[in-house]
Formats: C-alpha cells, structure tokens, sequence
C-alpha cells in the first residue's frame, strides 16, 4: 500500500510531515503494521482518519479519532500509525467511512457500526457515540454498506435498500 498527501490530520501518512510522493506503508521497520498485507481497498475521510481493509478481512485503521470512528476504543486519541479495530477475530467483508462514523459487514453478513451516531447514522437509534464496533440489529443479511454525511444506506440480499441517519434530501 502506496499513500501521499498532507498529513496534518495524520490520516494519510505514518509520519507527521507533508507528503509530496507517495510512500510505502506497512514496512516492518516503519510502524506496528509489520509486514502485514494488504488489500488495494482503502476506506478515507480528507483530513480525519483512514483505514485498510486486508486481504485476510482484517480492518486496520489511523488519524483522528475525535467520535470513536476509528474503532479501537481510545477515545480522542489521534493515531499516526495503523491500529487494529477492536473486534478480535472479525472478518470484514465491507468497509465504509464518512464524517466520524464507520460501518462494516462481517463474513457472516451481520452489519456493525461504530463512531458519531448523533444522526441515527449508526442504525441503532440509540443516537450515541460509540466507540468500539457495535452490531446493529439481529440480520444477517447485508451485502453493503455505504456512508455519506450523517447518514447511511444497506444493501440487502434481497436487493432492498435501506437508509438511515439525516435526512438530508427527504428521501
């Protein structure tokens, strides 16, 4: 994995320096990621966090962590290096990230969410922020997930599309 960029919100880099040419993350002798690998899927939100989705359904992420978007339970903890999300042993199969919060489907088709849910974004209408992965409801029937602006869609295997969170366009 090759990234570049400007790294004041530590989202794009593992070094806190403008980046001008891309540059290798995940060597062992640069960071804690050691020699993992990666997928070429990555999930980012400009200037806020980022996060890696590996070829083992593993999720990695870094940068703010101001609503527990990155998901390891440290809040408000800005990381410059990747950390692993907290959920030992998940498999991730779908990964999206916008404006503090993340959603993710496991292998077993089960939709988790986690980060700003001020909007009912995170679908558990609790409204709360949370700061570690939190399954929503009890299908297991997902088969996508997108994010946008306080808001989310699912894809399930019926082909029904779900939304929640604001309702910006009166959808």
């Amino acid at each position: 994995l090759r990234i570049w960029g400007n790294t004041s919100g530590r989202s794009t880099s593992l070094v806190n320096a403008s980046v001008k040419k891309y540059q290798a993350v995940g060597s062992p002798d640069a960071n804690p990621v050691g020699n993992r690998v990666f997928a070429s899927w990555l999930i980012t939100y400009p200037g806020s966090y980022s996060g890696v989705l590996t070829k083992t359904g593993g999720l990695t992420t870094w940068g703010y962590d101001t609503y527990g978007q990155i998901g390891n339970d440290n809040n408000n903890v800005a990381l410059s290096y990747p950390s692993s999300v907290a959920a030992p042993g998940f498999v991730w199969t779908h990964v999206s990230a916008k404006e503090g919060h993340t959603m993710a489907i496991r292998d077993d088709g089960s939709l988790w969410a986690w980060g700003a849910g001020w909007s009912g974004q995170l679908g558990d209408g609790s409204g709360s922020v949370r700061y570690v992965p939190y399954r929503v409801g009890e299908d297991s029937d997902w088969v996508d997930v997108t994010t946008g602006n306080s808001t989310s869609y699912g894809v399930k295997e019926d082909g029904s599309l779900w939304s929640w969170g604001y309702n910006h366009a009166s959808l």
